[in-house]
């Protein structure tokens, strides 16, 4: 495997274990990715016996990556973690710091319960809800491979609580678990924003240059587009290099435009976790049909779409291509759509609108200038 292919992988899944196909380059080449992703990005990167740990930072707060609950069906469209899981991934994360080498579903849970009721935390285990709940959260440490299923089924436990030779059982794997947070580091932080995000710089000209230089290389790394709207001056100005230098480094494909910049990933393993466009789930078809009537109303003018006019386009869709596209109503297929459109930043939605922005016009060879011009002077 290429190094290459080891950069993407760590960008994907920053908690790489061994079992990972490209564990194998990583842990080789060990020195050189610590010092790769530390020099473009600011991440850390540690590479232990059993797995590799990306320590990612970003540079301000967001809510738009929640941790998801794995279901069935393709990753991106399973639901994202309420403010009550990440309650109970916390205090679980507690209980497995605790746990021995391995452990059932059943004293995993009681120890969450009793670490729950030391803060005052209300957790009742004879609630159908909280066990699920629960359950959700001890699945979501599966698939980061902090608890290994070993033998049993979590169902029962779920519906009723009940324990008996089927009851799950599983391995808590201590190694990665104490990697998986990322620490701040205390020492420099100069306040609360700067001990929790974006790392500590030296309060110098170098120190500045270079952390204005990893945060426009996490924007254009990690975000699906760049706008030089949302930027300022001695930001935009290494937008261009920055991403013609990420794009080789990663093996993907700079686009540059007057309004911004993005890295495109043309490759069958996609380095990002939501893939647009794409034949699979629906909401990719109807996200790219939806852009598509987007762009025509820009070309007739408008610079806002409403929410009854994107309704309206998703019930000619429906007309048009009936369950061969989907066999959601109108209402959810606009829904639905609209938030991938918004989650690759082709739109956003403002007071019940949905504004156009630049990146859309890819999809449909439209020209944004003017539209955009007469957005700024409405």
């Amino acid at each position: 495997m290429s190094l290459t292919e080891a950069r993407r992988a760590l960008l994907a899944s920053p908690l790489l274990l061994a079992s990972d196909p490209a564990f194998g380059a990583v842990r080789a080449n060990a020195e050189r990715l610590r010092a790769e992703f530390q020099r473009e990005l600011g991440y850390e990167l540690v590479v232990r016996a059993g797995h590799a740990r990306l320590r990612k930072r970003c540079d301000a707060p967001r809510d738009d990556r929640p941790a998801r609950i794995p279901r069935s069906g393709h990753p991106d469209t399973w639901q994202p973690f309420t403010r009550r899981h990440y309650v109970l991934f916390a205090l679980t994360l507690a209980a497995c710091e605790r746990a021995r080498t391995q452990t059932s579903i059943g004293l995993l849970a009681e120890e969450v319960r009793s670490l729950a009721a030391e803060d005052g935390i209300e957790l009742d285990l004879d609630r159908l809800d909280d066990r699920r709940c629960l359950a959700d959260v001890f699945q979501y440490l599966t698939t980061l491979g902090i608890l290994v299923p070993v033998a049993g089924h979590a169902e029962d436990w779920v519906r009723s609580r009940a324990e008996g030779d089927d009851e799950l059982l599983y391995d808590v794997m201590h190694s990665p678990l104490d990697d998986l947070l990322v620490a701040p580091r205390v020492v420099g932080a100069g306040g609360v924003r700067g001990l929790l995000h974006g790392g500590v710089y030296p309060s110098t000209e170098e120190g500045e240059n270079l952390a204005r230089r990893h945060r426009v290389a996490r924007r254009l790394v990690e975000d699906p587009v760049v706008y030089g709207s949302e930027l300022d001056e001695r930001d935009r100005a290494g937008v261009a290099g920055q991403a013609s230098a990420l794009a080789e480094w990663l093996g993907l494909e700079a686009e540059r435009r007057a309004e911004g910049a993005a890295l495109i990933d043309g490759a069958f393993e996609p380095l990002s976790d939501l893939r647009f466009p794409a034949a699979r789930p629906w909401t990719r078809q109807v996200a790219l049909l939806l852009a598509e009537r987007i762009c025509q109303r820009v070309r007739m003018g408008q610079t806002r779409v409403s929410g009854a006019e994107a309704l309206e386009d998703c019930r000619a869709l429906r007309a048009q291509w009936g369950d061969a596209l989907c066999a959601e109503e109108p209402e959810e297929m606009a829904e639905r759509g609209l938030e991938v459109l918004e989650a690759m930043r082709l739109v956003r939605r403002d007071a019940g609108a949905v504004v156009p922005l630049p990146a859309i016009a890819r999809f449909n060879h439209v020209d944004m200038t003017a539209a955009q011009q007469r957005l700024e002077d409405a």
